[in-house]
């Protein structure tokens, strides 16, 4: 969504010597017909930023778990189901929760 707008961008950076605000670009990308969100905007500020001050851009580094503290879990509307003494149909709630790693596993699936 951005790509038409970046050499609006870079322009802006490059004139205002990296001193230009993104929320203040994002509100003149939305002038000129840009429909992405100011979180866009922001990214794109900071890596034409980067690449004026020489520096390579950052990039997006995955949080990986350790092994065994981390629970994630889920939850989400499950099917509806009967009533009591067959009455109106009732909604219900699903609930699920995971270790992200586990370091221990059940005595059928360790190597010997």
């Amino acid at each position: 969504m951005i790509d038409p707008f970046l050499p609006k961008i870079e322009e802006r950076v490059d004139r205002s010597q990296r001193t230009v605000r993104a929320d203040k670009l994002h509100e003149r990308l939305q002038l000129l017909g840009s429909t992405g969100d100011e979180r866009t905007t922001r990214r794109a500020v900071a890596r034409a930023k980067g690449a004026v001050a020489g520096r390579p851009p950052s990039y997006f580094r995955p949080w990986i778990a350790e092994p065994g503290p981390w629970l994630q879990f889920d939850w989400g509307l499950g099917p509806k189901v009967p009533g009591p003494g067959g009455g109106s149909e009732l909604e219900t709630l699903l609930f699920c929760a995971w270790l992200a790693w586990s370091r221990f596993c059940s005595p059928a699936t360790r190597r010997r």
